[in-house]
């Protein structure tokens, strides 16, 4: 009796210990799951942000239509090449306003974006018409008075060797889920333009030495 009585005051103490010690321990263990899982979600979601941010780009019904189409049209310059790139033009952004159509059909985009769409294209046709006729007519325009220099054509091939490599990525990015066709049309508009451009500077500076 004596030793019990001895150890009862003893006894909460201890028991005490053993649950602070307990508590303890399972806390420390919580814990590090915690930053553990922590670490195992940061590393995923690291490039998956990434991945979502591109894949908001892929979203359809998101369509950027520039008001026009294309570059100026130079009458005095026009070439069968350039006809044909216009053409092209005119045929992408056909070919973006059925995607657009389908998109609204499946409410994923407005009537007015499917309209801008058209609008953009129709112009396209207007100015591969107009360049068409000013080939057959034979259009007695004046050339640019601003004269086309060699440093001027390097720097317009360097830029259309820039959007030939965006324009190939966004493809590639598009196949793959992560890219919207929007981006894509931006991409192969853009690259159309500098061939355009590269092509009037080239024939500009042609007819400048002869």
């Amino acid at each position: 009796m004596k030793h019990l009585k001895h150890m009862w005051p003893v006894a909460p103490k201890i028991l005490r210990s053993l649950l602070i010690a307990v508590l303890i321990v399972t806390l420390a263990g919580m814990h590090s799951a915690t930053l553990a899982a922590r670490r195992t979600t940061s590393q995923v979601q690291s490039p998956s942000s990434d991945t979502q941010l591109m894949a908001a780009r892929a979203l359809p019904g998101v369509y950027s239509v520039p008001s026009s189409c294309s570059v100026p049209i130079i009458p005095a310059i026009v070439t069968e090449n350039e006809i044909e790139l216009r053409q092209y033009q005119a045929d992408f952004a056909k070919f973006i306003e059925e995607q657009a159509k389908l998109d609204r059909e499946a409410s994923l985009t407005l009537q007015r974006d499917v309209l801008s769409i058209e609008r953009f294209r129709l112009d396209c046709e207007i100015k591969v018409l107009q360049a068409r006729q000013s080939l057959q007519t034979g259009s007695a325009v004046p050339l640019p008075r601003v004269s086309v220099t060699p440093q001027e054509i390097e720097l317009r091939k360097r830029q259309l060797a820039i959007a030939k490599q965006i324009d190939a990525e966004e493809g590639v990015a598009q196949e793959a889920g992560i890219a919207s066709i929007n981006s894509v049309w931006a991409a192969r508009r853009n690259r159309i333009d500098a061939e355009i451009l590269l092509l009037q500077a080239t024939v500009q500076q042609r007819l400048q030495n002869t």
